[in-house]
């Protein structure tokens, strides 16, 4: 049964010294559109996933006290993903909650989906929670769930933002019997429902104490260095991760520092610190980073030929927000050469990940054609 129907459950009571603040994501939005509506009459994706999302909202501000509730949008506007992350970032949130609803060219398929960055923490805590409601209460079809290594891609929501974050797919609209019931006022009541039970549950079972406000998060570093390092060699192919570079005038003659990762949980950041060190790096240290340190990483350091997969290109330059793209669940950037605009996803120095990254891209529709090229280091790439 859905909050809204029945007796009002009796609020919660939970003395915070700061209220929690959960960041609700409603996907795409404005000019992105996400998956277009299957039939007249229902909504198009950005639409079902704001009203869900508000859904949830109203349920957790109606129902637990000292609970913060605040939206990337509340209406039909442009967000973009840097936007997203920034804001989650800036107001020092507990918990980033995204909400999206999923497709497919194939129309069989259906169910929820949990993604997270990694299986670990407290996002995959909230993670196990969301699809235990989803699957044993909410009696939804269930697809599990997902970390960046089951995805082979990483989701810019769930990688950059500094607080536990978890992304929704409420189920298939490319199903017309789920579509059907994600258009419903019922069924976007159930699922929106199951989503604040889990909420919920996580919620009440964080200390409550007083929020030490940070800006700090984990990285683990691998080195440091007088001058740039080519990182397609020994060891630093064997790291699976993106290598960040970052310029430190306050390390003495070792200015380059060469990190990995982004774990606000210091359990997490030690995984990563281990796999670090079986990976050739017996030195590796984690290390704490604030926001100002954070301002000194540098453009990727594409001093050298390096490997991509390009996806499309032409003359007259499209937004990297196209509709065309959203297959992809992938960074889009765009390097202007030879008078043309070419649009390239998943940059690295190692090639067998791009080859890897390959064959899942041209399995997508409207990408078969897509192909790995050399980027030269003057390549221009930009991202918006």
């Amino acid at each position: 049964m859905s909050v809204s129907q029945g007796q009002q459950a009796k609020k919660i009571k939970k003395t915070r010294t700061t209220p929690f603040v959960v960041v609700i994501d409603p996907g795409h939005g404005g000019k992105d559109t996400g998956q277009e509506r299957g039939a007249k009459g229902r909504m198009h994706e950005k639409d079902l996933n704001l009203v869900i999302s508000k859904y949830i909202g109203v349920y957790l501000q109606k129902n637990i006290n000292d609970v913060k509730v605040l939206y990337t949008r509340e209406d039909d506007s442009t967000v973009s993903l840097d936007e997203r992350v920034d804001f989650a970032n800036q107001q020092d949130a507990d918990l980033f909650l995204s909400v999206h609803c999923n497709s497919l060219p194939m129309d069989h398929y259906k169910g929820t989906e949990i993604h997270i960055q990694i299986k670990e923490g407290d996002s995959f805590k909230l993670a196990k929670l969301l699809n235990s409601e989803l699957k044993d209460r909410a009696r939804r079809p269930n697809r599990g769930i997902r970390s960046v290594q089951e995805r082979g891609y990483n989701l810019q929501v769930l990688k950059y933002t500094q607080m536990p974050a978890v992304l929704v797919e409420c189920g298939f609209m490319t199903n017309q019997q789920e579509e059907k019931y994600l258009n419903s006022k019922f069924g976007q009541e159930i699922v929106a429902s199951a989503i604040y039970r889990a909420t919920k549950e996580f919620i009440l079972s964080t200390p409550s104490v007083e929020k030490t406000k940070t800006e700090s998060v984990y990285k683990v570093q691998l080195a440091s260095s007088k001058e740039k390092l080519d990182l397609n060699t020994e060891p630093y192919v064997h790291i699976k991760d993106k290598i960040e570079l970052y310029y430190d005038e306050n390390n003495g003659p070792y200015k380059y520092r060469y990190l990995i990762g982004t774990a606000t949980e210091m359990t997490v950041a030690r995984t990563i610190l281990k796999k670090a060190k079986e990976s050739g790096f017996p030195k590796a240290s984690i290390v704490a980073m604030n926001q100002k340190d954070r301002n000194t990483e540098l453009s990727p350091d594409y001093t050298h030929k390096h490997w991509a997969i390009q996806v499309m290109a032409g003359a007259n330059r499209i937004s990297l927000h196209d509709k065309a793209f959203k297959a992809l669940q992938s960074e889009v950037e765009v390097m202007e050469k030879e008078g043309l605009y070419k649009y390239i996803v998943g940059r690295s120095y190692k090639k067998e990940e791009v080859v890897k990254l390959l064959k899942k891209v041209k399995k997508q529709e409207g990408f078969k054609k897509a192909f790995l090229v050399e980027v030269d280091a003057e390549d221009i790439v930009a991202v918006e």
